[in-house]
Order: structure tokens, then sequence, then C-alpha cells
């Protein structure tokens, strides 16, 4: 029989599993009208549990292959995280404020802020920018 332990966990592991239980959680606490409010809460409890796979199987072997998903895979899930708090606030039956924040950036700026910055972009600026890029430069040199 396979245990599975939070020793095996890294804090960014434990932290991305606590996102998905308490977004399941939610999404039961919500419900979806559309008749599938089990199906959310089914996927994260799977991701969770392959993340402990994962971690318990890479913890044990030196499988190169392991090792690598198990340091990237957070990447992708941020992208899962942030689409299941926009199906949960959709099935809320609330709407996005998009149309309203762009609203009022045009009523105090007179225009759009990104476009207007982005004629400022040129390659040859952002290479000296101040950014966290930079500071990997500075270290190199």
């Amino acid at each position: 029989m396979v245990t599975f332990t939070l020793s095996h966990l890294r804090a960014l592991d434990a932290l991305v599993v606590l996102f998905l239980f308490g977004l399941a959680l939610l999404s039961l606490a919500t419900g979806n009208p559309g008749g599938g409010a089990l199906i959310l809460p089914g996927v994260n409890v799977a991701i969770a549990a392959a993340i402990f796979i994962v971690n318990r199987t890479a913890a044990a072997a030196e499988n190169r292959l392991l090792r690598i998903v198990r340091d990237f895979y957070p990447v992708p899930m941020i992208f899962v995280i942030f689409k299941e708090v926009h199906i949960i606030i959709q099935s809320m039956g609330r709407s996005d404020y998009d149309a309203a924040f762009i609203a009022i950036d045009r009523w105090m700026f007179g225009a759009d802020p990104t476009v207007w910055m982005a004629r400022f972009a040129h390659p040859g600026r952002r290479g000296y920018s101040p950014s966290p890029r930079s500071a990997f430069k500075v270290n190199r040199m």
C-alpha cells in the first residue's frame, strides 16, 4: 500500500494543493446551475492526487523526467487555477468588470493607457529597463 504524507510536498506543492481544495470547496458551496457541480471538484482532487504521486515518486527515484515535471508543473497550474476562478465567478452569475475599468481609464486619461504606453516600446529600451532581468544581467557581469 502506498502512503502519501505531507513530508514529500514542498511549500509550493502544499500551496497548490491548498488552492485546489479551496476552489473545490468554493465550487461546491456556490453550486453550478449547469448540472456539472461535481466536475470541478473531481478534477481538482485528481490533480492534487497527481501532485502527491509525482512528488512521492520523484523523491524516491532518480528519474530526471519526474524531477522536471515536479519542478515545472506549477507554471501551467497558474493558468488552471485562474481559469477555475473564472468558471466559478461566471457560475455565480457575476459579470466581468473589464468594460467598466476600460471606461474609467478612458474617462480619467482620455485614452487607453496601455495603447498610449505601447508607442514608447522599443527593443533598445527594453534591454535597459529596470526589471528583475536587469538585476540578473548585472550579476552575470
